[in-house]
């Protein structure tokens, strides 16, 4: 019985814990700070220590973009690729997966027909120039 009253306060215990590490980083996030936006995303996305909601993954997710986080860019090209949290645009998606240095982003591009891949790298030419990569 000790065991059990251990573990179930251990869980609960973590779950604050966690809790409290998530206000921390929406904390330093809503301050500027890329990282944290994107890690803030990425809770709302898997829903770690928040309810899960795309849509306010996907917010977060932009705002690190912005500030030409690489692997914000990717998860947003992602979710705008398939629709997640957002409407899906195949393109514009790609556009931002284009933008990444993740070589396994292309994968998803190669979906598009020619006229479409045109389209989005040049809309990642744009992105590009804009986050002055």
């Amino acid at each position: 019985m000790k065991k059990l009253t251990a573990l179930i306060f251990t869980i609960a215990f973590a779950g604050y814990a966690y809790a409290a590490d998530i206000n921390a980083l929406t904390k330093k996030a809503e301050s500027g700070d890329a990282q944290a936006m994107y890690e803030v995303g990425m809770a709302y996305m898997n829903g770690e220590g928040v309810k899960a909601d795309e849509t306010k993954a996907v917010q977060w997710l932009e705002k690190a973009a912005k500030k030409n986080h690489n692997e914000a860019l990717y998860e947003l090209g992602l979710a705008i690729f398939y629709g997640q949290g957002t409407k899906e645009d195949r393109i514009k998606g790609c556009a931002y997966l284009y933008t990444t240095t993740v070589d396994a982003a292309a994968y998803n591009c190669t979906q598009l027909d020619p006229q479409q891949r045109t389209k989005a790298l040049e809309a990642a030419a744009a992105l590009k120039k804009s986050l002055g990569r």
